[in-house]
């Protein structure tokens, strides 16, 4: 999830009033007066979160039906842990000796093939988490790439990236069999 407040709203707690409010509909077995959910709804056990303004915001919006900032530090709300993330660098002797952008076997990823991708890496990942929570008999998670997210996290990052004085420049690669993708 994320919150995005256009320019002119800013600054008016509209922001933080809708992540009490979520807190609180996510999260609460019962809720407020005046609060109300499908019938066959059921409280989550977490939420995700993608954040461009840090921690402390979030940590500060406690669910609605508690007072606003209350706690040690103001942090009753939102609990922000690392993301896991796996990155790939192509060493760069291998991009000059291969003379060309990417490593012989490897092409640039159209973004019309971007799609089919998440939809094989979907497949990959729920078959992954399905070994590892057999495997430790824990519940396990993965965020899927399929159904907009990379999109969302995609368009994000064109933002943040194109504001950056000069824009830098993201890239992902697949290989010639198309069972490999990095980004």
């Amino acid at each position: 999830m994320a919150v995005l407040t256009p320019p002119q709203n800013r600054g008016k707690g509209y922001a933080s009033l809708m992540m009490r409010l979520l807190h609180e509909i996510l999260g609460s077995q019962t809720l407020p007066e005046g609060l109300s959910r499908p019938q066959d709804f059921k409280p989550a056990l977490f939420s995700v979160l993608y954040s461009g303004i840090g921690p402390k915001f979030y940590a500060t919006c406690a669910p609605y039906s508690q007072p606003e900032g209350h706690g040690e530090d103001h942090t009753v709300g939102w609990v922000l842990r690392e993301p896991e993330s796996s990155v790939y660098t192509i060493p760069d002797e291998t991009v000059a000796s291969s003379g060309s952008e990417f490593p012989q076997g490897w092409r640039s990823v159209r973004l019309e093939e971007m799609a089919a991708l998440w939809e094989d890496e979907k497949r990959f990942v729920t078959a992954e988490v399905s070994v590892q929570a057999k495997d430790t008999g824990s519940a396990a998670f993965s965020i899927l790439p399929s159904g907009g997210v990379e999109e969302y996290q995609r368009a994000i990052v064109s933002c943040l990236f194109d504001a950056v004085k000069p824009p830098m420049q993201v890239s992902a690669a697949v290989s010639e069999g198309g069972d490999t993708v990095i980004g």
